[in-house]
């Protein structure tokens, strides 16, 4: 995304102006942000479905309550925060000027398993 003008992250900003800037962010870049974040929930709530036989959308009443317990655990211990994490690295890339992609970000998190299900073949980039 060459010609992207960067974002000085380094000056105080007020709480309307954080706003502002992450709504023109999720504006700018709405895929980036929704894809980054189904790339946690998804494997997470394919595997709570695997082990409980409760979905996403599923009451909470079935199956084994300790279970359910780790699994949300696991949720407000790992999954909020990668999200959070992969977020941040997105927003430094735009802060940049670097563009943001899935494959800027990834390179960020190259041990992170769960983007191989949805990336293409990688191309060498040009320097």
């Amino acid at each position: 995304m060459e010609g992207v003008p960067a974002i000085d992250l380094g000056r105080e900003r007020s709480v309307g102006e954080i706003l502002r800037s992450a709504l023109d962010m999720y504006r700018r870049y709405p895929l980036l942000f929704a894809t980054l974040a189904v790339g946690v929930i998804a494997p997470y709530e394919l595997a709570r479905l695997a082990v409980t036989g409760d979905g996403p959308l599923g009451s909470g009443g079935s199956g084994n309550a300790g279970m359910l317990i780790v699994f949300e655990l696991v949720y407000y211990a790992l999954v909020g925060p990668l999200i959070s994490a992969l977020h941040v690295h997105a927003v430094i890339e735009i802060g940049a000027g670097r563009g943001a992609g899935r494959g800027s970000v990834r390179s960020h998190c190259r041990a992170c398993a769960c983007w191989r299900w949805s990336l293409r073949p990688r191309s060498s980039p040009a320097s």
